[in-house]
């Protein structure tokens, strides 16, 4: 099994990114039990573990750019492939979207969304 850590570092460079994934994961945190980061060729922020079984995986970043797509999508989709998940979440500051590829759903979920539902 891939090693998961509790948060990217990468992720707490910037000060907006670090109050949003401060936030998500503060909410993950009160509902699930154990979320961690998982990282082995790519990366997703948040893993989901319920009766040891990973049943979210959830990428947090400020706005998706060209620049940044395919590393936050692929990472995501790499999670939900070896967690077999249908479907993921990529929590941003005010973007929506949806991404259907063979069977897996990917969604741009707004943060404000994302925390209050």
């Amino acid at each position: 099994m891939e090693d998961f850590f509790l948060i990217d570092d990468i992720l707490w460079r910037d000060v907006a990114v670090r109050h949003a994934v401060r936030d998500i994961a503060s909410l993950l945190r009160r509902k699930y039990k154990d979320v961690f980061y998982y990282q082995a060729k790519g990366e997703c922020d948040f893993v989901v573990l319920e009766k040891n079984t990973v049943t979210k995986a959830i990428q947090a970043c400020l706005n998706i750019t060209d620049e940044n797509f395919e590393r936050e999508y692929n990472g995501l989709k790499e999670a939900m492939l070896v967690h077999n998940l249908s479907h993921g979440q990529i929590i941003t500051l005010n973007q929506s979207d949806k991404f259907v590829e063979n069977g897996m759903t990917i969604e741009l979920v707004p943060a404000s969304y994302f925390l209050t539902h």
